[in-house]
């Protein structure tokens, strides 16, 4: 009888080491991944929109200084973007008018990326009479159709 219990108590302690959750941490990855917001840049939010695989080629919009190219911070959302090859890694972000305070009018804004700290070709978008909740979408082609096991992505608007 002793045995059966001793046999009955291990087999109780197996099953429930054997279910207890376990934990998996592999310290050499690292993710920031998120939004950015400066209010001391007009009220603007950058909210990371990731990679996405280009669908077809597209002709670039936004990237004339001085935002020659009109592309405005509105309700609708204006597009900015880099000439976009078809299959390459497209990078975007959404430019946000915050409530408070609120961008400027009529204010260009420059949006750079650094790609694995290679500066991209910047993007401009501006503001008319902002509201809160106009945004701007921005897109850079990476150049590649798959991104390394280890790469840096790093957004400014100024």
């Amino acid at each position: 009888m002793k045995q059966l219990v001793s046999l009955l108590l291990l087999a109780a302690l197996v099953i429930s080491v054997s279910a207890a959750p376990s934990i998996v941490t592999n310290s050499n990855y690292q993710a920031e991944v998120g939004q950015y917001r400066n209010t001391s840049q007009g009220g603007l939010e950058v909210r990371d929109y990731g990679n996405t695989p280009a669908g077809s080629n597209v002709t670039a919009a936004g990237t004339a200084a001085a935002c020659g190219d009109n592309i405005l911070i509105s309700a609708g959302g204006g597009t900015a973007n880099t000439a976009i090859t078809s299959g390459d890694l497209v990078y975007s972000v959404k430019v946000l008018a915050r409530s408070s305070p609120l961008p400027p009018s009529n204010t260009c804004f420059m949006v750079t990326l650094s790609y694995n700290g290679a500066p991209l070709m910047p993007l401009y978008v501006k503001t008319s009479t902002p509201s809160a909740g106009d945004f701007a979408i921005c897109g850079w082609d990476l150049g590649v159709t798959s991104l390394p096991p280890l790469y840096t992505l790093k957004v400014s608007v100024q």
